[in-house]
């Protein structure tokens, strides 16, 4: 697993997530891919792990549901693809757990990573507030673009069943940019305020908070255009999301 994400936090990270060298990181804060892996899984393979790391535990049946769209599926086509998966990641990893439901052991996503490590405290003592930052910078790196960018093969169509995904993973990257963004601010360190809030802005492009951090950021450099094309795209947003609770939709 040399190079794999888990490797940069060997210890405990955060209160829910234990992270050790041995752990298998699915990538979904960008493209779906989990690196490290010693051959590559297919489409197929990679959406079921992906599904089960980022949705949790699945019975055959729901499986079905998500990976074939309910077509008729024999246990044994699931049973096969199931130990296709178990001989890639390892023993133990995809264990049929009691009652049929299949679940990862030993297997997060890189947004629990980011989520656990938002919910810690900031370290006590002097320092304390540039290690804060320093970790939250850290995490913010797991960002690679559009949130559970997936091929787009008959395989992943369970996305679209969960949106949830999306928006939990958008509202968690919003969440640790505009504490970062508005710390380095506070510091003085407005170049590194402006590369995060562009980074969070490749998996949260319509984010009302980032979007007002940057905008400060770019005006406090003295750049007025580049704010102003900021403060309209904010104007968009705002503009469609008055125009969808007039007509009763979501927000």
């Amino acid at each position: 697993m040399t190079g794999c994400i888990a490797n940069r936090f060997p210890k405990r990270f955060g209160s829910t997530v234990d992270v050790g060298s041995s752990t298998v990181v699915v990538r979904i804060l960008g493209p779906v891919r989990i690196p490290g892996l010693g051959r590559p899984l297919t489409s197929q393979q990679l959406s079921l792990v992906t599904r089960l790391a980022a949705v949790g535990p699945a019975g055959r049946e729901r499986l079905v549901d998500d990976l074939w769209d309910g077509r008729p599926v024999s246990a044994g086509r699931v049973a096969n693809v199931v130990a296709e998966v178990r001989s890639v990641l390892g023993p133990g990893r995809l264990p049929e757990a009691r009652f049929g439901h299949y679940a990862l052991q030993g297997v997060t996503t890189d947004l629990e990573l980011l989520i656990a490590a938002a919910a810690e405290p900031p370290e006590r003592g002097v320092g304390g507030d540039r290690l804060r930052l320093a970790r939250l910078a850290s995490v913010l790196d797991l960002v690679a673009g559009p949130i559970l960018a997936t091929p787009g093969d008959r395989w992943w169509h369970w996305v679209d069943s969960h949106p949830e995904l999306v928006a939990r993973g958008e509202v968690a990257v919003a969440r640790v940019t505009v504490e970062l963004a508005t710390g380095l601010v506070a510091d003085g360190r407005l170049r590194p305020a402006q590369a995060a809030c562009e980074r969070a802005l490749a998996a949260c492009p319509h984010d009302e908070q980032v979007l007002g951090v940057i905008e400060d950021v770019l005006r406090r450099q003295r750049r007025p255009g580049a704010a102003d094309g900021v403060a309209r795209r904010r104007g968009r947003r705002l503009a469609r999301l008055d125009g969808l609770l007039a007509d009763g939709g979501p927000a």
